[in-house]
């Protein structure tokens, strides 16, 4: 791999891992709005019910922080069915244009929450981490298609890609650093919008205005946008070079179908939906529970009381969170592992078989050890839970990308990620139903409808 590959591929990474998750560094951002003195309002049908499974009458801090969850739950919704609008949108108008709605998302999302000030105009932090969601999940959707420049490393730079929107929850750390160490809220989203410059730089000067095709065809030069942009050319179009003439000449391509049923029919996409929901139902029903159900294994297994288990717990969930900053490495051994298979069998759907077979044992190895009542086993779940959750979402991408036309990508990739939220109710509804026969009753409810 030459050197500007490997500068372009971490790029993409670090524009990843700062644009793209910081909704989902959700237990970091919350503390900011509740030090601040937000109290989310208008979600009175959610404080009635929460009210009645926790029976937290005239608990106002119980209920600020259930308000300020609800913000999360439609950011993290924004996100998943943001996927299919914006994917749509990628596919029909090429990479620059959906880069540009994103970036102004993430302008106008930073703006509003800067504008945002407590107990006046708290609704902005609302309207400001939707936009962000929007805007991270858009510009994911853009990053995809550098895999197709390295045909021999297709899975490792798919999977790195997901691994770096595994991590960028730590971006959120990093903005709560700033708060912590600056005292000032409003110079954590001017730390936050000057993230986007990144993705400004590589819009105008790094991806292409369309999409990159696959396989790249013969004599395919990759060219920035700006190139076109400069050059006042109109048309949408990959340019080759002419090995006789040394010209770059334009081809218009061939104009496809806005969707395929063929494809979306299909039933190997049909299996990748079912797998790929099956498998985030599985990690995030975890990750919902994860602090309040370890208490509850030390508790019993410890014989202690339930305060110090919470302690406990709590010290654990912290090692936690730094275990998930290397999600961007993790992922890389599926993608690693993907693309091995595939050269050494030469059936990129042998390599494919084998992450997803790969997927599912770290899935099945991390539910059994979950039910061990012991809290080192509980260190080893959560550890498994990462590698899980890491190689979940790489093979779904690599999955859709090695397996479809390039074409169809963001649609596919949508559909899929609005497919996998179709479970996510019935976490919350054990949530509550836990909570409500008094299994949880008497722990914080700081993991409420994430």
């Amino acid at each position: 791999m030459s050197e500007g590959g490997k500068s372009m591929i971490f790029l993409t990474i670090l524009e990843t891992f700062l644009c793209c998750g910081t909704i989902f560094g959700w237990a970091n951002l919350v503390k900011i709005f509740y030090e601040e003195g937000f109290n989310r309002k208008g979600l009175s049908l959610m404080l009635v019910h929460l009210k009645a499974f926790l029976k937290s009458e005239g608990n106002s801090e119980v209920e600020q922080k259930a308000q300020l969850n609800s913000i999360f739950a439609i950011g993290s919704s924004l996100t998943s069915f943001g996927t299919i609008v914006f994917g749509a949108f990628f596919d029909r108008f090429g990479t620059f244009w959906t880069r540009l709605v994103a970036i102004f998302l993430a302008f106008v999302g930073n703006i509003c929450l800067f504008l945002a000030t407590p107990n006046e105009s708290d609704i902005l932090v609302t309207f400001g981490l939707g936009f962000i969601a929007l805007a991270g999940v858009t510009l994911l959707i853009t990053q995809m298609q550098i895999c197709n420049l390295f045909a021999e490393s297709r899975g490792k730079v798919l999977s790195l890609c997901n691994g770096a929107m595994d991590s960028s929850s730590a971006s959120a750390l990093l903005l709560y650093t700033v708060y912590s160490w600056s005292g000032s809220y409003h110079l954590v989203w001017i730390c936050c919008a000057s993230f986007i410059s990144i993705a400004i730089y590589r819009t105008l000067f790094v991806l292409p205005k369309s999409i990159v095709p696959f396989p790249l065809p013969e004599g395919y030069v990759h060219t920035p946008a700006a190139t076109n942009l400069c050059s006042n050319e109109t048309e949408t179009f990959d340019r080759f070079e002419d090995e006789e003439k040394k010209e770059l000449t334009p081809v218009v391509t061939e104009t496809v179908p806005f969707f395929s049923t063929q494809v979306l029919f299909s039933p190997l996409f049909f299996s990748t939906i079912i797998f790929f929901t099956i498998q985030v139902y599985r990690a995030y029903s975890y990750l919902a529970l994860v602090t309040e159900s370890t208490a509850e294994i030390i508790k019993q297994a410890e014989n202690l009381t339930l305060e110090d288990a919470q302690d406990q717990a709590g010290e654990m969930t912290k090692h936690f969170g730094y275990v998930q900053f290397f999600g961007v490495f993790i992922a890389f051994l599926n993608g690693f592992f993907v693309d091995k298979v595939t050269e050494k069998t030469g059936n990129s759907f042998k390599g494919l078989a084998a992450g997803v077979s790969c997927t599912s044992a770290l899935g099945a190895a991390f539910s059994l050890l979950y039910l061990i009542p012991s809290k080192y086993a509980q260190y080893g779940t959560m550890i498994l839970s990462v590698f899980h959750r890491s190689f979940t979402f790489g093979i779904n991408a690599t999955v859709i990308a090695m397996s479809f036309p390039m074409e169809h990508f963001g649609k596919l990739y949508g559909i899929a990620g609005v497919s996998s939220t179709s479970l996510r109710p019935i976490i919350n509804l054990k949530y509550l139903a836990r909570r409500s026969c008094g299994e949880l009753r008497d722990q914080p409810d700081d993991k409420f409808a994430s």
